[in-house]
């Protein structure tokens, strides 16, 4: 049987658009094994493939393919051509987090149902998905595809500015509690035992990190703000620091820059979330840093201040993404430099006088603390930090038989007010020897002093005994000797 006939018209349409990206990892997390794709700003293809509907894609029959249907199988439906197709970029991960700009969106020319579009780029770090439409095609119903997951997008890379040059202090634990001075000496440990230099950190450097997308053709890249929590791929061990060993411009005695150690340890990271910068990155120096700048006979120089550089060679993440070359005063082929504001510089020495008296009575020993201006050593009369202590008396050569053990225990600094000058004591007293010609003879008084305030009182060559500046201060005591009277200008012992 035969029907005659025509129907109203009607559009036969593609079920929707398989959206094909090369080497897209599909990332859903940024924990994903293998998960990056390409750098923020960078080019990237896409295609449209228009294709047929099979069972399996659209099981709630609304005329799109599910979410979750894989259509590069499905067959090509050729006749679909010379339309055009846009491409809407809708964020995934990081949540939450900024969804970027996407250029070069709109995809035209599809010939045998397929077109691509070749210089596509997007401006954000993450995970984002595509939905391609063709409006109203042919005028009847849309024709969507969906890509759940593109990427995941890095930046391209670093820049590095300086958050703060921080600031160092000298610190004194020798006192309780701790107190800080104006200046260290060299050499200086916060206290004899603890192997922390004295000048540590008052306010710590910060390096700021900035995570970059690549430049456009005017040469101008963004800050990528989803460079936070779980998409920040920068660990405390990407940061290379240069450990300096001298200053950064004091030259010393012998006509090179004055040596220093650096103990300098991996600092701290926080991303810009708390602050509201995302995609700055900060880099906080470790607290426990410290620095001694070494004793030797090249530190004997007249005061300066510290000018301790801490330069940065290189930032990279586990991305492999690292910082380029910054634009801070740098030199010797660092990346970045902090200057931390300095403190003064001094070399000290403890000298202890000579001493002479009856040998019954007592004799006082005159301990000072003094530092070298350039030309003498004068008084230290600022030292908050030095204490003196009779404990550390030790006897030499012994006469007449002195016992340190019987010296009068006394311990103060040189800022004792009831004292002498600042800088100066003469609390330790030696107890009389006694009477009797056999206690008429000669002591040598060694004082035991911290290591930054020997000195070099045998005048021995570096080269004969290693080590210079490291003998303790030591005076003779006399005892046998009268004082005579206070109104007598000069005298001389006839012997």
């Amino acid at each position: 049987v035969y029907m005659e006939g025509s129907s109203n018209g009607f559009v036969v349409r593609p079920l929707g658009f398989y959206i094909g990206i090369p080497n897209n990892p599909a990332a859903q997390s940024a924990a994903q094994l293998n998960s990056v794709f390409i750098a923020a700003g960078e080019e990237f293809t896409t295609s449209l493939t228009a294709v047929q509907w099979k069972v399996g894609d659209d099981d709630d029959n609304d005329g799109v393919p599910d979410d979750d249907v894989d259509l590069s199988g499905n067959t090509v439906t050729k006749n679909f051509v010379n339309e055009t197709a846009e491409i809407t970029p809708e964020k995934y991960l990081p949540d939450p987090g900024a969804l970027g700009t996407l250029t070069n969106k709109i995809i035209t020319g599809f010939a045998n149902g397929v077109a691509s579009n070749n210089n596509m780029t997007y401006s954000e770090v993450g995970i984002i998905s595509f939905t391609a439409t063709t409006t109203a095609y042919l005028g009847a119903d849309n024709v969507i595809g969906k890509a759940p997951y593109v990427g995941r997008f890095i930046p391209d890379h670093f820049e590095l500015t300086t958050g703060l040059d921080g600031e160092l202090k000298s610190v004194c634990d020798l006192t309780s509690p701790s107190s800080v001075m104006n200046f260290a000496y060299v050499g200086q440990m916060s206290s004899e035992l603890s192997g922390k230099g004295a000048l540590q950190y008052e306010l710590e450097p910060k390096l700021l990190i900035t995570a970059k997308s690549k430049a456009d053709l005017n040469g101008v890249s963004s800050t990528t703000q989803n460079y936070r929590d779980d998409f920040m791929m920068l660990s405390e061990s990407g940061v290379d620091y240069i450990v300096p060993i001298e200053d950064a411009e004091k030259l010393g005695a012998l006509g090179v820059k004055v040596k220093l150690t650096a103990n300098v340890t991996d600092g701290s990271l926080s991303d810009g979330s708390l602050s509201g910068e995302n995609g700055v990155i900060t880099y906080a120096f470790n607290a426990n840093d410290n620095f001694i700048y070494l004793h030797e006979k090249n530190s004997k120089t007249i005061p300066f201040p510290a000018k301790i550089e801490l330069g940065i060679d290189s930032v990279e993440d586990a991305d492999n993404v690292v910082a380029i070359d910054g634009d801070s005063d740098t030199g010797n082929g660092r990346l970045w430099v902090l200057k931390p504001i300095g403190k003064e510089i001094r070399f000290g020495r403890a000298n202890l006088e000579n001493s002479f008296g009856p040998e019954t009575s007592p004799l006082g020993q005159v301990l000072s603390v003094e530092y070298f201006n350039g030309t003498n050593f004068v008084l230290a009369d600022d030292d908050t930090c030095t204490s003196y202590n009779s404990a550390n008396v030790s006897f030499g050569s012994n006469e007449v038989g002195l016992d340190p053990a019987n010296i009068s225990a006394v311990s103060g600094t040189f800022v004792d007010v009831d004292d002498l000058a600042d800088g100066i004591t003469r609390q330790i007293v030696l107890p009389a020897a006694g009477e009797g010609e056999d206690k008429q003879g000669k002591v040598e008084v060694i004082y035991g002093i911290y290591y930054w305030l020997k000195y070099d009182w045998n005048g021995v060559d570096e080269l004969a005994d290693g080590l210079l500046y490291d003998d303790n201060p030591s005076a003779t005591a006399t005892f046998g000797l009268f004082r005579g009277n206070d109104r007598i200008i000069y005298q001389r012992e006839v012997h």
